[in-house]
């Protein structure tokens, strides 16, 4: 993992400590869009990208970076894409109002939308909230699929505990 927040990376280290997969995991401190040595080599990619694009941030905002992003969807974009090994794949975590504008980047950038779960708060809700996109470079038709987060207030739904495998217990 990478973040160009030191705390980020901290919580990145703790977190991946505490996995199964602990002997596996690494969080690096660096800025994806600077160079660096770590250019093409990874089969996967998986970004939560800041959400707020061309937006005036809160000066008073303590997230700031996190949540509003210096660079826009293409320049993440190319970012992204600069850091996969030949036949790598993208997945992006994103608010769903810019679904639209990510899959129309990574088209421009020969990245295909190939799955896409579109993920809803509640079963009324009239649109996703976010959507998780996978990408890859063979062009097929995406398989698009939903998923409800919370059956009740502060009540994880059934199917959001499966897909996360989160204890049935826990409640946000």
């Amino acid at each position: 993992a990478i973040d160009s927040n030191d705390q980020a990376v901290l919580l990145a280290e703790l977190n991946f400590k505490n996995s199964p997969f602990s002997g596996k995991l690494k969080a690096y401190h660096q800025d994806i869009f600077s160079d660096d040595n770590t250019e093409g080599q990874y089969d996967l990619v998986v970004c939560n990208p800041p959400y707020f694009f061309q937006q005036f941030p809160s000066p008073s905002n303590t997230n700031m970076g996190a949540k509003h992003a210096q660079f826009d969807e293409s320049r993440w974009m190319k970012a992204l894409i600069s850091k996969l090994a030949k036949q790598g794949e993208l997945t992006v975590v994103l608010p769903f109002a810019s679904t639209h504008k990510w899959i129309s980047e990574a088209n421009a950038a020969g990245m295909f939308c190939n799955q896409r779960l579109n993920v809803y708060s509640f079963a009324s809700d009239s649109q996703p909230v976010r959507s998780l996109i996978h990408f890859s470079a063979r062009l097929l038709k995406p398989e698009i699929k939903s998923l409800i987060m919370y059956s009740g207030q502060k009540i994880f739904s059934d199917e959001y505990i499966e897909f996360t495998g989160i204890d049935p217990g826990y409640r946000t």
